[in-house]
């Protein structure tokens, strides 16, 4: 595969992971909505490993203030809309936490990547 169709399914699958997020996190708790810092921490590693593949040209920190962004956007929502769930400020922090680590993990997945291809002389970069 090359490099453009490669990063078009990271994006869809980044996007799918986010709509997953929002969707487990802004349902009322009764009607299955998910929280608690494993889920939250669970999600946004997937978000920041995805981000970080999907996006590898962007710096890690304009990733992590877009990941933060979310997670905050979220626990407002959480706060604001009558969903019998709660904002805590403790969510944002988990959040933020768990986008660094999966920006890490995603960031050594490139380098593994990169210095593979480059020992096998392959053309298509990511």
């Amino acid at each position: 595969m090359n490099r453009k169709v490669i990063l078009r399914l990271l994006a869809v699958m980044l996007a799918i992971a986010a709509a997953i997020t929002c969707y487990y996190a802004l349902i009322p708790g009764n009607m299955g909505g998910r929280g608690g810092g494993i889920w939250h921490a669970l999600a946004f590693v997937t978000l920041g490993f995805l981000s970080r593949l999907a996006f590898s040209r962007r710096s890690a920190i304009v990733l992590l203030i877009a990941l933060g962004l979310f997670g905050a956007l979220i626990e407002v929502a959480q706060g604001m809309l009558d969903l019998q769930r709660a904002m805590e400020f403790e969510d944002l922090i988990v959040d933020i936490v768990a986008s660094v680590v999966g920006i890490a993990i995603g960031a050594i997945v490139l380098a593994l990547y990169r210095r593979l291809r480059d020992r096998n002389g392959t053309e298509d970069s990511v």
